[in-house]
């Protein structure tokens, strides 16, 4: 049996939830795990009805493939400010992520299988290139972390290796109040672990 340990964090730059364009998905399957983060241009209100209804789109189609769930969401958000989008569905019993994504979301597994995957630059809503889907390797002790550009992109381990240590939660609040940018801020992390029944 497969079990993830997983945290979504937000915080608006404003303090105001209502005015963060940031916004994360989790949604736990049989033997897998859907989730993905947004991040709408510029932030306040308006930033945040734009992830919203990027959410519920993504909601109501998060069973088709990555790359037509993105197409998808590139019509449906025409004459909106645009956002950016990250993708991944991972898989616990084969251990592998599937990754698509456009735009600026850093997305990468950290440890035994350390990999970056490279979204395609663009907007979702304006100017959006055909989206292209990745895949991956994920370990058990792996984590998965995605994280809007309100948090610094590059992870200073070597001067903070305890960043990456502890539970989902815990790493997401580290993540969140050390690697602050000046804009919202999110930060998606994921780890999976065998459980014996």
């Amino acid at each position: 049996m497969v079990a993830f340990d997983y945290a979504l964090r937000k915080d608006p730059l404003t303090g105001v939830d209502r005015e963060c364009g940031d916004e994360g998905i989790i949604l736990e399957r049989e033997g897998s795990l859907f989730v993905a983060l947004l991040d709408a241009l510029g932030h306040g209100e308006e930033a945040w009805d734009v992830s919203n209804r990027a959410k519920e789109y993504i909601l109501e189609h998060q069973e088709e493939e990555l790359p037509l769930i993105l197409k998808g969401l590139n019509e449906f958000m025409q004459r909106t400010r645009g956002l950016v989008a990250a993708l991944c569905l991972i898989d616990g019993e084969s251990g592998t992520v599937r990754f698509s994504g456009i735009g600026n979301i850093s997305t990468r597994i950290h440890g035994k299988n350390s990999f970056t995957f490279i979204p395609r630059e663009g907007i979702v809503g304006y100017l959006m290139p055909s989206p292209r889907e990745q895949e991956a390797k994920f370990d058990w002790h792996d984590t998965l972390v995605l994280n809007s550009d309100g948090v610094k992109e590059h992870l200073p381990l070597l001067e903070q290796p305890d960043l990456l240590s502890g539970t989902a939660e815990e790493i997401a609040e580290k993540l969140i109040t050390r690697m602050r940018n000046h804009d919202d801020a999110s930060c998606l992390v994921v780890r999976c672990r065998k459980c014996i029944n």
